[in-house]
Parts: C-alpha cells; sequence; structure tokens
C-alpha cells in the first residue's frame, strides 16, 4: 500500500484536455461528429475520454480553443500519469468531420504537453490517428 501511495505522490495528474480547431472554413464540427481521445504513458497507464463535450458551449467551431475538464474527461479527471505520454490516439466518430492543429494535456502541478499535427490535419467519419506529444 505504501509503494501505490508513494507512487501517486510523485505522478502528475490530467486535469484538462484542450483542443484547437483549425481556422479554414469547413474546420469546424456540427453536432453530427464527436471525438475521443485515448491517452496512454510510454508504460501503459491510460485513461480513454469518452465523447468530449461541454454541454453549455458549442465545441469544435471554426478556430476556436475548446478546453474539457472536470467530469467531461471522465475517466481521464485526475489520472495519474507517472511516467511520460509520448502520444494519444485521436478518434473522429459520426458524419461531420474536424480539422484540427493540436490537443494539450494539462496537468495539476501547472505543466501541460501539446500532442500537435501538421495544421489543418483532417479527421472524419471514424478516423483516428496517433499524436506525437511533446
Amino acid at each position: 500500500m505504501l509503494l501505490i501511495l508513494a507512487s501517486q505522490a510523485t505522478g502528475r495528474r490530467l486535469i484538462e484536455i484542450n483542443t484547437k480547431s483549425s481556422n479554414t472554413e469547413v474546420s469546424g464540427m456540427d453536432p453530427g461528429g464527436a471525438i475521443t481521445i485515448y491517452v496512454q504513458s510510454v508504460t501503459g497507464e491510460s485513461c480513454f475520454t469518452g465523447i468530449l463535450d461541454d454541454l453549455v458551449l458549442d465545441d469544435f467551431q471554426v478556430g476556436e480553443f475548446d478546453r474539457f475538464l472536470g467530469s467531461q474527461l471522465r475517466e481521464c479527471d485526475g489520472h495519474v500519469f507517472t511516467n511520460a505520454i509520448d502520444n494519444i490516439y485521436v478518434q473522429h466518430h459520426g458524419e461531420d468531420g474536424w480539422n484540427f492543429d493540436f490537443v494539450r494535456l494539462v496537468f495539476d502541478d501547472n505543466t501541460y504537453i501539446t500532442c500537435d499535427v501538421e495544421d489543418g490535419t483532417l479527421l472524419d467519419n471514424e478516423m483516428g490517428m496517433f499524436v506525437e506529444c511533446k
């Protein structure tokens, strides 16, 4: 039990995920589309967001920076990562595609890592992709 507590004390808790939709006219995503993210460390620590959605705001619109936190992150909310995260898996669901520039993971120690793609990368239908994080 002591080992578990010690490892949690040295890890970082994921508290927020940010996304940046591209600025091109067709980048936004209508309610017919959805995004999920699978986060995994180099040693296999992992969590899954389920569908990211802010019920108050219209997410994933052209050029917008969206913030997801708390219960919006589902099992990723507060998930402890004691090792580096080198990539994430971003998947689109539904009909309306989404062009994006990056996904950012924010931790409780005021650090973050950014997972960049080529500006305007398109995900549509059930497409998914691994995105490198730095």
